[in-house]
């Protein structure tokens, strides 16, 4: 009889995840996100001894990124190739110098960088 409530919570495990598997749009908005913030991360790291540079990085970036943020949801959508298990998905994109793959699951999304 103990049977009977594992295969039941299975069930409503299961439909949670299927109803909360994440949409490719969302996953190219939840990446646009993420490869700004890395882009950004680098350059503001560089060691660029032009004056305003470090400046630069604290304002015209996040506007950049803004400005941009439609052009790289866009981009990062057709360089991605998704795989839909139903219960979870798989995103994997190709920058041409690097892959990323991420797992989307319960309305969340897990990027191996």
């Amino acid at each position: 009889m103990k049977l009977k409530p594992l295969l039941i919570g299975s069930a409503l495990v299961a439909v949670l995840m299927l109803v909360s598997n994440p949409s490719k749009e969302r996953y190219s908005y939840y990446a646009s996100e993420e490869f700004s913030e890395m882009g950004k991360e680098f350059l503001c790291s560089l060691d660029i001894p032009a004056d305003g540079f470090k400046q630069l990085c604290g304002v015209a970036l996040p506007v950049g990124k803004t400005v941009l943020k439609p052009v790289v949801e866009l981009l990062v959508g057709q360089l991605t190739t998704p795989q839909n298990f139903f219960l979870f998905s798989i995103y994997t994109t190709d920058l041409g110098t690097k892959k990323f793959t991420t797992i989307a699951a319960f309305g969340n999304f897990y990027m191996f960088k």
